[in-house]
Parts: C-alpha cells; sequence; structure tokens
C-alpha cells in the first residue's frame, strides 16, 4: 500500500511527484492545494486504520513495513501485540 503512485518515482524509488511526503510541508502548496494539518492527519489515520484492518485480517505476524522511513517519528511496524491487539510501533 502506498500513498503514491509508482509511475511518479525516479530510477532509485524517490518519489517526484507533486504531492507532500511529510508533516514538515503543512502549509505548503501540492497540486493547487494547501496542506493543512487537519487533511495530513485525515490522510494518514486513514492509512493507519487501513494498516490496523489489513493486520488484523491477516492475522499475528502476517502484516510487515516493506521499508520504514529513517525520521523521528515515522511508523515502523504495525503488529499484534501478545493479547492480539494491533498497534502501531512509532521510530
Amino acid at each position: 500500500m502506498t500513498k503514491y503512485d509508482p509511475r511518479l518515482r525516479d530510477a532509485s524509488g524517490a518519489f517526484v511527484g507533486d504531492d507532500w511526503t511529510s508533516i514538515c510541508e503543512i502549509g505548503q502548496t501540492f497540486d493547487g492545494r494547501v496542506l493543512t494539518r487537519r487533511r495530513y492527519e485525515q490522510v494518514e489515520s486513514a492509512y493507519l486504520m487501513a494498516v490496523e484492518l489489513f493486520a488484523q485480517e491477516s492475522g499475528p505476524g502476517s502484516v510487515y513495513p516493506a521499508d520504514a522511513a529513517d525520521q523521528p517519528g515515522a511508523l515502523v511496524a504495525v503488529l499484534p501485540d501478545e493479547d492480539g491487539i494491533v498497534r502501531a510501533r512509532w521510530a
């Protein structure tokens, strides 16, 4: 699952489209629309909910991140705990 169109990546895999990629870009304009904190949180929450639902449907140990970001605050993993409750782990 990715927010970004895979066709909009360069040879190294970096996203090159006109869309935000980080919380530090709040207030900037992308595709004619200013990124607000509210919009940022709406989009991020939707992706986290989708990951949580995938993990719950797939069962313990079935969902892993393909590539974790190196920056503080990045989502590192979404895995069920010992009680089977899916929780996010942050860097």
